[in-house]
């Protein structure tokens, strides 16, 4: 089993209602339901890629992420951002995980709340 495709799948989740719209709900339940296989030792890495990159919007945010060797994902939009001027220090977002291993959310801003893994309905923590 391909775990980095696990890894990606966990961590596309809070961001398929701005990458799929409508679709969302769909693409997250066929996606959680292949990691809850994938813990229970099924090689899922086939199913989870069909998925994955089913849209083209999705399979772009992947193939960001797994080139990439993110430890973050990549932002769904660009904004045009543009670096103040200085020196600059890289500060890690927090990462939190759903106790059950299937929903991963990174924090990038103290100000946000963090949200309640959508399978389990249990409070996100902090690793």
């Amino acid at each position: 089993m391909d775990d980095d495709i696990v890894d990606v799948a966990k961590k596309i989740r809070p961001y398929l209602e701005e990458l799929v719209e409508d679709e969302a709900p769909e693409y997250d339940r066929i996606i959680a339901g292949l990691i809850a296989d994938s813990r229970g030792g099924r090689d899922v890495t086939a199913p989870l890629t069909a998925v994955l990159t089913r849209s083209d919007a999705t399979h772009a945010w992947v193939a960001r992420v797994l080139e990439d060797g993110r430890r973050l994902p990549p932002p769904v939009l660009d904004r045009g951002f543009q670096q103040l001027p200085g020196h600059g220090e890289v500060i890690d977002a927090e990462k939190f995980e759903c106790p059950d291993g299937d929903y991963v959310w990174y924090r990038m801003s103290i100000g946000d709340k963090v949200p309640f893994c959508p399978t389990h309905d249990r409070p996100l923590v902090l690793s």
